[in-house]
């Protein structure tokens, strides 16, 4: 199995993906992507997890997946603002689970939170710490937060405070 040090990850921000491109014989792909600084750069994978809206990815596949790019582009997306918090202390219990998603019936201004500390309690490096992911916004984006484009960021981050005092009873 390789390490993080055997293979490191390499983050490419404010990048373009322009292509990808599989190889079945190799069950891999090659992603072609552009930098900042126009320099092209390939990236050959075994997996890839996409963060692209369902519409950009449809765009980058190669002409024998339009069956999928054509899927791809009926999803509808939406904007969500996502809030990562940390408090000093163990503040839930270990088995708390996973974390709440709010019925769209209830009147809040988030859609859930997730007890990251508890899902992923290896990311605590052994500290004594409660951390938290409050997702915010989804087809009420505008209404709860305004203009995607004007957001004031100390917005989401007093609903997400207000959330986990209301529902958690964490300050």
């Amino acid at each position: 199995m390789l390490t993080l040090e055997d293979n490191p990850i390499e983050i490419y921000n404010n990048s373009t993906v322009k292509q990808i491109a599989f190889n079945q014989s190799a069950k891999s792909a090659l992603i072609s992507i552009s930098t900042p600084d126009d320099s092209n750069v390939e990236i050959e994978a075994e997996y890839i997890f996409s963060s692209l809206p369902a519409n950009s990815l449809a765009k980058v596949l190669p002409n024998e997946y339009s069956d999928l790019s054509d899927v791809l582009n009926e999803i509808k997306t939406v904007n969500m603002a996502v809030v990562n918090l940390e408090f000093d202390g163990k503040l839930m219990a270990a088995d708390s689970g996973f974390g709440f998603l709010v019925p769209s019936c209830e009147d809040s201004k988030i859609l859930g939170i997730i007890y990251d500390s508890c899902v992923t309690p290896e990311f605590n490096a052994g500290q004594d710490i409660t951390r938290l992911t409050v997702m915010i916004g989804g087809e009420w984006f505008e209404e709860v937060l305004g203009d995607v484009d004007t957001v004031d960021e100390q917005k989401p981050l007093d609903i997400a405070l207000e959330a986990v005092a209301k529902y958690l009873k964490i300050n």
